[in-house]
């Protein structure tokens, strides 16, 4: 996963306009538009970022296994149960697309997150099955032990 800068629209201290004391009424007028649209701006981001976080928290809640004192409850595990479970993973990678793109700022990421998504689920439904040292299945009888350099010498 790579990190995300924050978007300049989060800096308060972003350059708007001259900080200068002789301005004229004019340019005070000016410098309020500025600051009120740059607010305006800000909000709008907020707003996003707010909307794209509830849609993650109903996600993680239908990402859980169903409630088990619910009749007709079916689903024992989270979503994507596994390597076949398509409409999960793009569940997952919608999601995972959608927050990277709101974090990026108000002009997304042109596709950043969601190819990330794409590869962080490859490398999830593709990989071998760990195998546990002991416990494999179809192993081949280990190869008979030289012993001949651990014998010593009288």
């Amino acid at each position: 996963m790579h990190s995300i800068r924050q978007p300049e629209l989060l800096d308060p201290k972003r350059m708007l306009t001259d900080d200068r004391d002789d301005l004229t009424v004019g340019e005070h007028r000016t410098r309020a538009n500025l600051l009120a649209a740059a607010l305006e701006d800000s909000c709008r981001y907020a707003q996003a970022l707010w909307e794209e976080l509830d849609e993650v928290r109903a996600y993680l809640v239908r990402c859980l296994p169903d409630d088990p004192q619910r009749p007709g409850a079916q689903r024992n595990a989270t979503a994507p149960t596994g390597p076949d479970d398509d409409a999960g993973w793009d569940d997952w990678m919608a999601t995972y697309a959608a927050v990277t793109s709101v974090l990026c700022g108000p002009h997304g990421d042109s596709g950043f997150g969601a190819g990330e998504a794409r590869h962080e689920a490859h490398l999830r439904r593709v990989a071998p099955v760990p195998v546990v040292a002991g416990h494999e299945t179809g192993a081949r009888e280990p190869a008979p032990r030289r012993r001949w350099w651990w014998r010593r010498r009288r």
